[in-house]
């Protein structure tokens, strides 16, 4: 048996019951405790930091999904003052720009100014 007196300390080493000397990360791995059996080698292949299995969990397609109404039918419901109806708009009066794709930024500045102006009653 080792002689713990005699014995230099060294991290990560015990001496066990058996009086043998035995390194710690050993014996937790062999043990089947504190470092478990997820290796990430083995169940994160592509390190992301998410298990590999739980990816597909992310997106599930259409047809996979359980317990899904066959149709949605409307519901009723009501639209209180919060809402414009469609066919009110403030800034009725303001004409789109007539070519937007040669619009230079003046243009554009000068029409959300436009816009602002209109839709503060203005």
């Amino acid at each position: 048996m080792a002689d713990i007196n005699s014995y230099a300390p060294q991290s990560g080493r015990i001496i066990g019951e058996d009086g043998n000397i035995y390194n710690m990360v050993d014996l937790l791995q062999n043990s089947g405790g504190g470092g478990g059996d997820m290796l990430k080698e083995t169940y994160d292949t592509n390190d992301d930091g998410k298990v590999d299995v739980a990816e597909s969990a992310d997106s599930v397609a259409w047809a996979n999904v359980s317990g899904k109404p066959s149709t949605y039918p409307p519901e009723s419901h009501n639209h209180d003052g919060t809402y414009a109806s469609a066919s009110h708009s403030h800034a009725s009066g303001v004409a789109a720009i007539a070519d937007p794709t040669t619009a230079t930024a003046e243009d554009v500045a000068n029409k959300i100014n436009e816009l602002l102006t209109a839709l503060q009653g203005g």
